[in-house]
């Protein structure tokens, strides 16, 4: 995401601001003060163990459902709330901090050496959490 300049509410940066010391999503698609922003292949959507499109598809339906639950509601945007993505990211964390990735110097980890790139569980585990999502997690305006 480095040569797209993203832009969120009071006209934060996604590079500059949001990820200045490091890139964080909730669920890889999504980044709390970037309302309809999505991406996919985000932080912490990688795996080493299957194919990325594996974990691209569930991102694509997750989207769309949200896009979907906002427009039924007459809503404008959909933001992710910053706790939401918050705990999310702290768990993922606790678990990434059992695996093997937080130590060895690569290209998973930041300078700081926290797993930036990698998913904590397998495929389905990932396809099953972007099968759902709880409402009430978002702010829809």
């Amino acid at each position: 995401m480095s040569g797209i300049p993203v832009r969120g509410k009071n006209g934060r940066s996604l590079q500059k601001d949001a990820w200045s010391e490091s890139p964080e999503a909730y669920r890889g698609v999504q980044v709390a003060g970037f309302p309809n922003f999505f991406m996919l292949y985000g932080p912490n959507s990688n795996l080493n163990h299957n194919s990325i499109i594996a974990m691209m598809e569930p991102q694509i339906e997750y989207v769309l459902k949200l896009m979907q639950e906002a427009r039924k509601r007459g809503a404008r945007s959909i933001d992710v709330k910053h706790a939401t993505m918050d705990g999310y990211n702290r768990t993922l964390q606790e678990e990434l901090a059992q695996l093997a990735f937080v130590h060895c110097n690569s290209w998973y980890t930041d300078k700081s050496g926290k797993v930036v790139n990698n998913w904590s569980r397998t495929v389905e585990d990932y396809v099953g959490m972007m099968s759902q999502y709880r409402i009430e997690d978002f702010e829809i305006a």
